[in-house]
């Protein structure tokens, strides 16, 4: 349904924003990720690097022992209801991080991918081709953007947009096809992903 924005009209954008709390070792990921990110933009913005005792903006995970003693074990219990088993992927290379390896061999072991002068973590994209790839009756893709598999068009093949996973569905359709089984395909975008084109915002 359509619901009037601030401009009487204006389609309500389909998308909205999800928030939640995560406990455990992959909170540990979060604050890895963080921590690259945030190393990374402070020398490109030029900020200067404090002594350890005096650096409140970023500590230093060795002084917080509690942090790197986490166990495995779960906080909530396997049966407790709100339980739910999460990973953590992203889509970043190394000109925005800081703290990729530089060894290639522990780069691999990371499961970063090598480009022209720079190491990239792709793990959404290995993600979504490994979950397309098992999907047995239906998928459901829910995202702000769809874009990919540009090799493969008639006109902008060099546009960039290599990502496998709009290929991965269409191969995916058609081997269903081919063995007669039934499977269903959802995939959900906003009308405008960057926004109303006449917003301001």
């Amino acid at each position: 349904p359509n619901y009037t924005g601030p401009t009487t009209g204006c389609p309500r954008e389909p998308w909205h924003d999800l928030h939640s709390r995560i406990e455990g070792p992959a909170a540990y990921d979060v604050l890895t990720n963080f921590e690259e990110r945030w190393l990374k933009a402070s020398k490109r913005h030029g900020l200067q690097k404090m002594k350890a005792s005096q650096d409140d903006a970023l500590l230093q995970l060795d002084r917080i022992p509690d942090i790197l003693k986490i166990a495995d074990v779960p906080c909530l219990g396997e049966d407790d209801a709100d339980t739910w088993h999460v990973q953590i992927f992203r889509s970043i290379d190394s000109n925005s991080v800081k703290g990729f390896p530089k060894d290639p061999k522990e780069a691999t072991n990371k499961n970063l991918v090598c480009g022209k002068n720079v190491l990239i973590d792709m793990s959404i994209h290995t993600a979504y081709v490994k979950a397309i790839r098992a999907a047995q009756h239906f998928i459901y893709i829910e995202n702000q953007y769809f874009l990919g598999s540009s090799y493969n068009w008639n006109n902008y093949q060099d546009l960039g947009a290599n990502n496998l996973i709009p290929m991965e569905i269409a191969l995916k359709i058609a081997n269903k096809i081919r063995a007669n089984e039934r499977f269903s395909v959802y995939i959900i975008v906003p009308m405008w992903p960057e926004g109303v084109p006449t917003s301001t915002a």
